[in-house]
């Protein structure tokens, strides 16, 4: 049996002071872990502890302290701080890899009617290769999220010059088989010229969304990584958009005639939208520009522009009691 050492007599009064004379004089320079833990907890170790700590040395000068409970004695309202010290070491926990991928959507036109689409890129070299799928990249040291995104979509659809909002996370640790990756998902829209520019590529290729669901490129069953949960969700929100003011993703120019605007918000909705009905919900939130579409047979339609966005209005709800919003409000 060891003989049990007594340093009550020799150690100072200060219970931090003492935690680390408890660590310079019993603590062998091997067990560097044990250090680090007793360092982190500081004050809120109590003596009973150390007491506990010491005789337990004696007996195995190599016994690892994370094995053992030494948060017992704490006072509830110290516990807060023992968890944001022992976590400040990142090193500590586990990591996982960050995607990002982005749903860019648009509306084009493909044998004389408009659909919504999604532009997807076939991938290169590595995991999936040849398949179709949602532009993305993995996020790099010290990189923001939004410069991920647009540089996928400037490396994988050649479009510059584009504006991406976050949509969500997707954060299923089997969604990647290649391994833990969170998918920070964005969504983005583009005019539709700059959509058929795109798909001018051999690489890039559209993703038509209607009432039949979702059909992809050569025939393909599904994305991967789980992106068409993703591109479900962006097209979900693109929806929730549409309902509320004259094309707010600006896939049509800058000015447009009404006719022009409905075939654009019902691709997006994918069903008929009456056009008085939607000519009353719309007009409110845009400005006639004094001219007319050229170049019709019969008599030219009035051209209209979208209203600055903290000039617009939106209805709360499509009942008689609902109120006019600021869009900025809900966009």
């Amino acid at each position: 049996m060891p003989q049990n050492r007594d340093f009550s007599d020799e150690s100072p009064d200060n219970t931090e002071d003492f935690v680390d004379f408890f660590v310079d004089k019993y603590i062998g320079e091997n067990l560097l872990e044990n250090k680090m833990l007793l360092k982190k907890l500081g004050r809120h170790v109590s003596w009973d502890d150390l007491e506990k700590l010491k005789f337990m040395v004696d007996i195995d000068p190599n016994l690892n302290f994370f094995s053992m409970d030494l948060k017992s004695s704490i006072r509830p309202d110290e516990s807060e701080n023992i968890k944001g010290n022992s976590e400040s070491d990142l090193e500590e926990f586990p990591r996982p890899s960050i995607a990002v991928d982005v749903a860019v959507l648009s509306v084009i036109e493909i044998n004389n009617r408009h659909f919504l689409v999604a532009l997807a890129n076939q991938r290169g070299p590595g995991h999936e290769e040849g398949s179709w799928a949602l532009p993305g990249r993995m996020l790099r040291e010290r990189e923001t999220l939004e410069k991920t995104a647009l540089d996928a979509v400037a490396l994988k659809l050649g479009i510059n010059d584009i504006h991406v909002d976050q949509l969500r996370v997707f954060d299923d640790p089997h969604r990647d088989p290649r391994g833990w990756v969170l998918s920070v998902a964005h969504l983005a829209t583009v005019p539709s010229r700059i959509a058929r520019e795109a798909l001018s590529r051999r690489d890039v290729a559209p993703i038509i969304i209607d009432a039949d669901g979702v059909t992809l490129p050569n025939d393909q069953t599904d994305l991967p990584y789980e992106q068409m949960k993703i591109l479900r969700e962006a097209v979900k929100e693109l929806r929730r958009r549409y309902a509320l003011l004259p094309d707010p993703g600006y896939i049509l120019d800058a000015d447009f005639t009404l006719l022009q605007l409905r075939e654009i918000h019902q691709a997006v909705h994918d069903d008929e939208i009456a056009p008085d009905t939607f000519r009353r919900e719309m007009l409110p939130n845009l400005k006639a520009t004094g001219h007319r579409q050229e170049g019709v047979v019969g008599k030219p339609p009035m051209m209209y522009q979208r209203k600055e966005r903290d000039a617009s209005k939106v209805r709360t709800s499509r009942f008689i009691s609902s109120k006019l919003i600021d869009a900025d409000e809900v966009l």
